[in-house]
């Protein structure tokens, strides 16, 4: 059973952020506030909600049921790679169209000009050696102020962007989801 605070974040319109300890209900105020935005969206456009995890998303995925079809649920880095870099790197940048683009968390980068080149010459998508930057964000960024199709297709597709843990976002996360 959820609480008045609980349904009072569920019912908020606009943006929420949900401060409260482990075992509180977090995850179960995101879910019924996708049910409910869910169930009342009555355009063409769906809901990208995303986590840290892999089994967080299928939490996610398992507690929505059937409502998770035609919406994105599914980690953070999936989201910018699959939904902006894969398709958008090619707008800004010149790749071989056979070359598919594949993350390497193991394949590491000193630079971002070094990531690009890397992405253009074998379609890896490495990590810094600095765990402190985050590359995968920053081109993800970088794309979405760059390429106005990029834009366009995330403002035609998506109605809203829920993102669970955000408390865990590095800064470059933070800054790519912030332009958004």
């Amino acid at each position: 059973m959820l609480t008045e605070e609980q349904l009072k974040a569920i019912e908020q319109e606009g943006n929420v952020l949900v401060l409260a300890s482990a075992g509180t209900g977090k995850t179960a105020v995101l879910v019924n506030k996708l049910i409910r935005d869910i169930e009342r969206n009555k355009t063409y456009k769906s809901i990208a909600a995303m986590t840290f995890t892999i089994k967080a998303t299928a939490e996610i995925r398992n507690r929505l049921g059937n409502l998770s079809y035609n919406q994105y649920i599914g980690t953070l880095n999936t989201f910018a790679v699959e939904e902006i870099i894969k398709p958008f790197f090619k707008d800004l940048y010149d790749i071989n169209k056979e070359i598919e683009i594949d993350v390497k968390y193991d394949d590491s980068i000193m630079t971002a000009n070094e990531g690009v080149k890397k992405i253009q010459e074998t379609g890896i998508i490495g990590t810094y050696e600095d765990i402190r930057k985050n590359f995968i964000f920053q081109l993800a960024l970088h794309i979405v102020k760059k390429s106005k199709a990029c834009r366009l297709y995330l403002q035609a597709k998506y109605f809203k962007l829920y993102i669970d843990e955000y408390q865990d976002c590095d800064r470059d996360t933070h800054n790519f989801f912030m332009y958004l």
